[in-house]
């Protein structure tokens, strides 16, 4: 869906915003901090309104406490109008570990090439980049784009990252190139790529906030939203029947109406989760959380919060 332009209103918090950083370009966000931006309980908050006293959008409950979270990073946009909903450095460069694997399959997806391509593994991807999770694809395994999608979103397979940018681009290196000129045609100006599944690297890392940019443009693509809905999967190739189960437990058990997301875990990254949800009226949200110590109930806990701190219209 389109993002309606708002009116501008400008929120300074901290250093949670970026010098100069007023929007986001890839959805034509015409406001970064849309309406009262809510912080940790123990921040506070300035309000400057530059245009006008209202946007469109949900609407901040001013009795509701803030929320406090233990990751380094978190962001909570709201899809529709694309209002900022919480905030916490959001603008800081990070690991993201396997939340690079959003990247991955837009680059894929953006391509040309059909999801129901069939690829030959040439080599055992496994023994390329060993960290990780993988499929255990085997050299000369048929296995078509789609299914090598949902081994990269489902199950968060490194093998299936490799094997996807060298059918793609020829080789990793050329499909890296092909990532990060996808992430600057789509704004993500604080984020750059070393590799396609997210296995930490020196100068890979992005933030919160390119991330949910990232997360937004994907959902408009049938196929992407479809896979990271999905709880399981199972398919058979040339060489066995394969079952993958989503890596992402609140898709599979929360009485949130979780729509999809991405898990992700280095050393480096520490737990990562970007989640998708929607209220009773259908109201899609995305939240990213950065270098969580429980990256599951704090997702869980963000989500709940912010459908009971705004009233949509």
């Amino acid at each position: 869906m389109l993002f309606q332009l708002l009116s501008l209103i400008t929120i300074l918090a901290g250093n949670n915003l970026a010098p100069g950083q007023t929007n986001l370009p890839a959805r034509a966000y015409a406001s970064q901090q849309a309406g009262r931006l809510p912080l940790d309980a123990n921040q506070s908050v300035k309000q400057e309104v530059l245009a006008s006293k209202t946007a469109s959008g949900p609407v901040r409950n001013p009795k509701m406490l803030g929320i406090k979270l233990t990751a380094t990073a978190a962001i909570v946009i709201d899809r529709e109008s694309g209002k900022i909903l919480f905030a916490k450095n959001i603008h800081k460069q990070l690991a993201e570990a396997s939340l690079t694997k959003i990247i991955t399959a837009i680059t894929v997806l953006d391509s040309g090439v059909k999801p129901d391509a069939i690829t030959t593994i040439s080599k055992a991807p496994l023994a390329i980049q060993p960290q990780g999770a993988h499929m255990r694809l085997a050299p000369g395994e048929k296995i078509s784009l789609y299914n090598l999608l949902r081994g990269l979103l489902v199950s968060s397979a490194n093998d299936a990252a490799i094997a996807l940018g060298e059918y793609i681009a020829g080789s990793e290196e050329k499909f890296v190139n092909l990532m990060n000129q996808k992430a600057r045609a789509l704004g993500m100006a604080e984020s750059q790529f070393k590799n396609p599944h997210g296995i930490d690297a020196d100068g890979h890392y992005s933030s919160a906030y390119d991330l949910a940019k990232a997360m937004d443009y994907a959902l408009d693509k049938k196929v992407f939203r479809e896979i990271i809905g999905t709880k399981n999967v199972s398919f058979t190739t040339n060489v066995r029947p394969r079952f993958l189960k989503n890596s992402n437990k609140l898709l599979q058990n929360s009485y949130l109406n979780i729509l999809g997301g991405k898990t992700g875990f280095t050393d480096n990254a520490g737990l990562c989760l970007i989640e998708v949800a929607a209220n009773k009226q259908g109201h899609e949200i995305i939240t990213v959380i950065l270098n969580s110590k429980n990256e599951w109930q704090e997702s869980k806990g963000l989500i709940d919060w912010t459908f009971r701190a705004y009233t949509w219209p």
